[in-house]
């Protein structure tokens, strides 16, 4: 199918969101739900947190390792939830309506709209399993969890203009820090 963007030429666009509504996770399967986990549960692979070969964690405990797993499992899902609100879907939703100065076919703009809800999906999965992690294994999740950071800078969530201290600063300050460096 051939989809002319408004005043361009026809462009060929091929969607791979023909059978999203029957794919989707968002669309066709329920909110997952966790089991009540064996107390022996590992809640992050124990090999991509180094610290718990420290002699400092390791002589504190299986206790301290397994809060140590959790703490970095919310740590993992609290930047998806970040990225998603903060980085993607913005952009998403500029693509969707019209508003990236791109011009895109009509048939890829609402493929965006699609993308925007999967990734909110995405975000919303992320917290619910922070959430159930934190009722099963009695390891609090701290309310303020610090910002994923970009470059060595936390942007502010939610802005995205120019000066705001958002995702789009936070990646001009990184781009302009790499670009002044000497060759």
């Amino acid at each position: 199918m051939r989809d002319s963007p408004p005043g361009g030429s026809q462009e060929e666009y091929g969607s791979r969101f023909e059978r999203w509504d029957e794919r989707a996770a968002v669309r066709v399967k329920p909110q997952p739900v966790m089991d009540t986990p064996a107390p022996d549960v590992l809640y992050f692979p124990p090999e991509l947190v180094p610290v718990l070969r420290h002699p400092l964690v390791a002589e504190r405990g299986e206790r301290a390792v397994h809060d140590a797993l959790a703490q970095h499992l919310y740590h993992y899902l609290h930047f998806t939830v970040e990225l998603e609100q903060v980085a993607i879907i913005p952009v998403a939703a500029g693509i969707a309506r019209g508003r990236s100065g791109l011009n895109l076919p009509e048939r890829m703009r609402a493929d965006a709209y699609k993308i925007v809800t999967d990734e909110a999906w995405h975000a919303q999965l992320s917290y619910d399993l922070i959430r159930q992690v934190e009722a099963r294994s009695g390891v609090a999740w701290p309310t303020r969890a610090p910002r994923p950071s970009c470059g060595g800078s936390t942007p502010s969530a939610g802005a995205s203009t120019p000066g705001s201290g958002g995702w789009n600063d936070c990646c001009s300050r990184s781009s302009a820090r790499r670009s002044s460096r000497p060759s």
